[in-house]
């Protein structure tokens, strides 16, 4: 899921570089702005699938609760890594560094 949100926001940036020719540093804001929504509606979705793990009862709950727990960190964190490694490496590219 974390890839797919990635995939998202740089295609999308791909997009208004070539077809639309736009500079670097505006496709990016543009292109990020266009998918905002969509990339937090996905990540939510993730979340909300894996909460319902943490209120079974019993055994079940001792295996997986944890698991749900760091699933749902994770989205939260790397979606957030994975954007900051895409907004300097476009900083890179538009010789900003």
């Amino acid at each position: 899921m974390l890839t797919d949100n990635s995939v998202v926001v740089v295609d999308n940036i791909y997009r208004h570089i070539t077809e639309l020719n736009s500079p670097v540093m505006e496709a990016s804001e543009n292109a990020t702005e266009e998918v905002t929504f969509s990339v937090i509606a996905s990540a939510l979705t993730t979340i909300v699938v894996f909460l319902p793990i943490l209120f079974i009862p019993g055994l079940a709950r001792e295996f997986f609760s944890c698991h749900a727990a760091v699933l749902a960190k994770i989205v939260l964190i790397e979606d957030n890594r994975a954007s900051v490694r895409i907004f300097e490496s476009l900083l890179r590219l538009e010789g900003v560094s």
